[in-house]
């Protein structure tokens, strides 16, 4: 997964900037969960629990930078 192609594609889409990198963190914290071997015990509710990792992630990671 190439993050800066997938931030491009949301653009693309019409989301902000802030809100199509928010969106490519919530997808790759879910590919991790389906990747992981006790996905079958992991229940998401909502959006706000992916919102605040994904801005965890936006603002402690350089990839985006």
């Amino acid at each position: 997964m190439n993050l800066r192609e997938e931030v491009q594609k949301y653009l693309d889409e019409g989301f902000s900037d802030v809100n199509a990198v928010s969106k490519v963190c919530q997808d790759v914290i879910l590919l991790k969960i389906s990747k992981y071997n006790m996905r079958d015990n992991v229940t998401v509710k909502g959006g706000v629990f992916l919102m605040l990792m994904a801005l965890y992630l936006l603002f402690t990671s350089s990839i985006f930078l």
